[in-house]
């Protein structure tokens, strides 16, 4: 996803215990002071949440307003494909609160940015005295502080093939995010992406609006996500007669094209499968 405008970090570390979510803690009420500021300010378009230096929250901007008392407050959505990075700190060397820096905000380098982007998801999460790493197929790397140890229960037998794709296709139909066939495959373990779209189109209790979520990577065009207006092979699920293009034209996921295509929403493709699973939490 490529930005042409400017990327923000908001320290919410006060703000979270006082909102009802980090969503609602991120939106804002932003004091600008100066020309640059509210430039910078009125035009962002990604904005980070931030707890002691952690990222808890990736939001795009989609409106900003400025208040009587020169604060600004956005209208956030959700971006899927950048959910790896949530739970990961940032650089000393770049965009970082050091004790005794009172700055609610701070503007963030688009490099500085893509580079956490690529490091998040392979990076490992510290999580107290430790470090785990969630791999794309699910198994779990853990990395225990001296003088301590893990205790591992698995809570189930392992599904078969059908019944894991279909967790995934379920749990995707509950965000507002994208996938390809090959990440899932990726996640999944699944060598070829032909058999994820064979068993979703196959199965019956997976109904049409779920699995047009799930995009082939023929999709990709000239750095955009396009779904064409006619799809060969697309088939009905369930009485479900509408085309994949405007079934997540729908869902606002896409924007309906002069000539009948549909360009999906970039944010919310998820090609990664490490970061899907993040995102799934499954």
């Amino acid at each position: 996803m490529e930005f042409t405008k400017t990327i923000i970090a908001v320290n919410i570390g006060r703000s979270v215990n006082q909102r009802p979510s980090i969503f609602e803690a991120t939106r804002g009420r932003l004091k600008a002071r100066g020309e640059q500021q509210h430039e910078l300010l009125e035009n962002a378009e990604v904005v980070l949440g931030v707890v002691g230096n952690t990222i808890r929250g990736v939001y795009q901007v989609l409106n900003s307003e400025r208040g009587d008392d020169d604060r600004y407050e956005w209208e956030l959505m959700e971006v899927p494909s950048f959910a790896a990075l949530v739970g990961h700190r940032l650089s000393p060397e770049g965009v970082f609160w050091k004790p005794g820096d009172a700055t609610a905000w701070k503007l963030m380098n688009k490099d500085e940015f893509n580079t956490l982007v690529e490091k998040a998801k392979s990076d490992r999460i510290q999580f107290g005295p430790h470090t785990i790493l969630l791999r794309p197929d699910g198994n779990l790397e853990i990395g225990l502080a001296p003088g301590y140890r893990a205790d591992v229960v698995s809570e189930a037998p392992i599904a078969n093939a059908k019944q894991r794709i279909e967790t995934v296709v379920h749990r995707l139909a509950e965000t507002r995010a994208v996938t390809t066939y090959q990440a899932i495959a990726d996640m999944l373990g699944i060598n070829s992406a032909r058999s994820i779209a064979r068993s979703i189109a196959r199965n019956k209790d997976i109904a049409a609006e779920e699995g047009a979520r799930v995009i082939p990577w023929s999709f990709r065009s000239n750095d955009e996500w396009i779904s064409p207006a006619y799809e060969e092979g697309w088939s009905d699920q369930e009485g479900d007669h509408r085309s994949r293009s405007q079934i997540l034209v729908d869902a606002r996921l896409a924007t309906r094209l002069d000539n009948g295509d549909a360009l999906i929403d970039e944010g919310a493709v998820i090609t990664d499968a490490a970061t899907l699973r993040r995102y799934l939490m499954i």
